[in-house]
């Protein structure tokens, strides 16, 4: 499945600006093989793969990480928030795919990293100047607490539904303090896989139904809609979505959390960088050497020292 591309551009004082190429970077963190066995995230390559695949096609330059300890993230995190690297950015996409429990995200170590402090903060004003009004968006792929959403099976669910072996994105980690927003953050685009206390799914063998909801989604409606109607698509896909775990029949709702978001975000895949694309059409259309001169033209060679 490949990224539609979009036939218009979308700018304006209301849309954050993304036409360069690329827009950014895009950092993926993907924890597999914890140093329990028994915690191993199988499934879990198929999802980088695809966001990996997804934001490539949305000009962004990806940079794939697997199997970090809680230290490694957060070196590999300040890294990717060093304001060197956004100078000439549009945005900046971090995509966590771990375990996790409340707002912690965990290495392969079972040690947690807070993702307020330790990942939103890295890019907030005052870390990272050179983000400041730029859209930062973050998506993260693990279990926000130990419920289970039963849901009610009615008609309409039982019909959508698909049940499929899963496994829980989930450990016993240490619960966060509490964590007033720092006022240097803002423009940020916080995606979670499940609500404020509930577990995240992953398929075995297929990846976890929320991302490949977000890869299909994206790539058939990006060219033409904007974040936010995106993401509401991929809610109302995964919230009718039955997933079949040990316990039985279980659901999952998306939730998006927003940090001084202003705009609207378009993608804007397929479109070239305007500077160059102006550029190009310059050179198009300027005279040959012959014309200028009258001259035609000699073929130049260069010694081969």
């Amino acid at each position: 499945m490949k990224v539609k591309s979009a036939r218009k551009r979308m700018s304006g004082k209301n849309v954050y600006r993304m036409v360069n190429s690329p827009r950014g970077k895009c950092v993926i963190i993907n924890n597999v093989e914890f140093h329990n066995p028994d915690d191993w995230r199988h499934g879990s390559d198929v999802d980088a793969r695809r966001m990996e695949t997804l934001f490539n096609a949305l000009h962004f330059d990806c940079d794939v990480h697997r199997d970090l300890t809680a230290k490694q993230m957060k070196a590999v995190l300040k890294e990717a928030a060093n304001p060197e690297h956004h100078k000439d950015a549009d945005c900046v996409v971090v995509v966590l795919l771990s375990h996790g429990m409340r707002d912690n995200i965990a290495g392969v170590d079972g040690v947690a990293l807070r993702l307020h402090e330790d990942v939103y903060e890295l890019f907030s004003n005052e870390s990272c100047p050179t983000l400041m009004r730029k859209p930062k968006i973050f998506i993260v792929q693990a279990c926000r607490g130990p419920y289970e959403d039963c849901g009610t099976l009615g008609p309409l669910d039982q019909a959508d539904a698909i049940p499929v072996l899963l496994s829980q994105d989930k450990r016993p980690i240490t619960e966060p303090r509490n964590f007033l927003y720092a006022s240097g953050c803002s423009d940020m685009y916080i995606i979670y896989a499940a609500s404020p206390g509930y577990k995240a799914y992953r398929n075995k063998f297929t990846g976890s139904f929320f991302l490949r909801t977000l890869f299909e989604v994206f790539c058939e409606h990006a060219c033409d809609e904007n974040l936010a109607d995106l993401m509401s698509r991929v809610s109302h896909i995964v919230k009718k979505y039955c997933a079949q775990s040990e316990r039985g029949l279980r659901k999952q709702t998306p939730s998006v959390e927003h940090v001084g978001w202003e705009k609207k975000l378009y993608f804007n895949p397929g479109l070239p960088d305007p500077v160059i694309k102006t550029l190009n059409e310059t050179f198009a259309n300027a005279p040959s050497r012959e014309q200028m001169t009258g001259h035609k033209r000699c073929s130049s060679i260069s010694p081969e020292w």
